[in-house]
């Protein structure tokens, strides 16, 4: 099997017959754990869905985290079918309360590693004051959630929710990828598409290259081809498990277009043009990228942002 989309890290398993493309949580989790240390966030409370997916970033994100030098102040793994976080909220701004007297209000946050279900989450958390005066943070769990922007617009602009998502390189072969992607199904390819594309061609190649579809010549073959292969998404080196080696990772946030200088210079997720686009219109935007080569974050908006309710 060749997946586009599966990220758990119990399933890294070296000699398996599964390859992945799409880069596991053991990349996510170090990567947020930087964003966090690199915007300047020195104390973290937890919100983790409680199932195998959150139990990994979590791990991955805590260990990183933890080595740089942050604490964690809370953690709460929650029901994945809860519909009420009112004690889980009120628990996460005790603790958020007291660091910030000792951190400072620039170096604590939120970090939720959840689904959907933020947009509950956020409700809750608008009647507390302290909450609403810190950034909070964010994974591809829920990154360029259009039912946050719905529900909660004016949360989630005093919160940003600055999320990582696993990016592409903007080389030459992905404009050309993109350049027949888009007429033919109307819109610019997402990062799974992406990988969704370079899975089938290496697959392919890998029959065309050895004259054979039996499994284990195949997959014999395919961590060769892929070491070589530059592909719509970048790079498809494969690490001793058969996932993907490295992979940026794009950093979304929540502002409004009238916020920003020259908006029109940046990323949004509803673009110009579009009649969710322009001031006043809380939008995501592509706020920054992480570089796993430099172990770094390059920034696109001033940091830290600005927060709160009514900013």
């Amino acid at each position: 099997m060749i997946s586009d989309g599966s990220t758990s890290p119990k399933i890294a398993i070296p000699g398996d017959n599964l390859f992945r493309l799409a880069p596991t949580d053991l990349l996510q989790g170090p990567a947020m754990a930087r964003m966090l240390w690199g915007y300047g966030i020195r104390a973290v409370a937890v919100l983790q869905r409680g199932d195998d997916w959150g139990d990994g970033l979590y791990s991955a994100f805590k260990n990183r985290y933890e080595e740089l030098g942050g604490t964690i102040i809370e953690y709460i793994r929650y029901d994945p079918d809860k519909t009420d976080f009112s004690a889980e909220v009120s628990t996460i701004n005790d603790a958020v309360e007291q660091a910030i007297q000792t951190y400072g209000v620039n170096a604590v946050t939120v970090e939720v590693i959840g689904f959907e279900e933020i947009s509950i989450i956020q409700a809750t958390a608008k009647d507390y004051p302290a909450l609403m005066s810190i950034p909070w943070f964010g994974n591809d769990g829920y990154v360029r959630s259009t039912r946050l922007l719905e529900e909660q617009p004016d949360t989630a602009l005093a919160t940003r929710h600055f999320c990582t998502y696993a990016g592409v390189t903007k080389s030459d072969v992905y404009k050309k990828f993109e350049e027949k992607f888009v007429p033919k199904v109307g819109y610019v390819p997402g990062t799974y598409a992406c990988y969704l594309y370079d899975s089938i061609w290496i697959f392919a190649k890998a029959i065309l290259e050895t004259g054979s579809t039996d499994p284990d010549v195949v997959k014999e073959a395919i961590p060769k081809i892929a070491a070589s292969y530059f592909g719509a998404s970048g790079w498809c080196n494969l690490n001793e498990d058969g996932d993907r080696a490295v992979s940026i990772y794009n950093i979304w946030a929540v502002y409004d277009p009238g916020e920003l200088e020259n908006p029109e210079d940046y990323e949004w997720l509803y673009g110009p043009g579009s009649e969710e686009y322009g001031p006043g219109k809380p939008n995501w935007v592509l706020a920054g990228v992480y570089d796993p080569l430099s172990d770094s974050v390059t920034w696109y908006v001033t940091i830290p942002a600005e927060v709160g309710l009514g900013s």
